[in-house]
């Protein structure tokens, strides 16, 4: 696997040179600050990206989602609550509810990262992500997608 040297910027080893490998990668907290960059390396996992989390706080949910799948985004008409399908491969029962937190976003975020392997390749998330650190807005501490997209990308399974 190729690990890019960058210049890592911090108090265990200020200034010098070292691949990625050299130590694990980590979830930056980005900012907005004036003249604020990404750290050289560093790959951005927010919404605004593919590697975002589908899963914002307060947005609907539907659980489990269509087909036996793990919990999806809903975007539907019908208001949150327990429902009862009874059509083809039913009866079943699911709920359409809100997300509830940042805690909430990301263990929906596992899952559904593990059931659609046709959008997240796990191959690319590898390829892509695999030993750099992730930016995102989250506050470095607090549940967070990036977590399990460090976990994913520098061979975590799946499961």
């Amino acid at each position: 696997m190729w690990f890019p040297a960058v210049r890592v910027m911090d108090s265990r080893c200020l200034g010098r040179v070292v691949t990625v490998a050299d130590r694990e990668p980590q979830r930056i907290q980005r900012r907005r600050t004036k003249g604020y960059r990404l750290p050289e390396g560093a790959v951005c996992v927010d919404r605004s990206t593919r590697w975002g989390n589908p899963f914002k706080v307060g947005a609907l949910v539907m659980e489990p989602g269509s087909y036996a799948s793990p919990a999806c985004p809903y975007d539907g008409f019908m208001e949150p609550g327990t429902y009862q399908w009874t059509g083809l491969g039913g009866p079943y029962t699911y709920e359409i509810r809100r997300v509830r937190d940042a805690a909430d976003a990301a263990a929906l975020f596992r899952p559904y990262v593990a059931f659609h392997d046709d959008v997240y390749p796990p191959e690319e998330i590898r390829r892509d992500l695999g030993g750099r650190d992730l930016a995102c807005w989250c506050k470095v501490g607090t549940p967070c997608h990036g977590d399990e997209r460090i976990r994913l990308a520098n061979g975590g399974t799946d499961a």
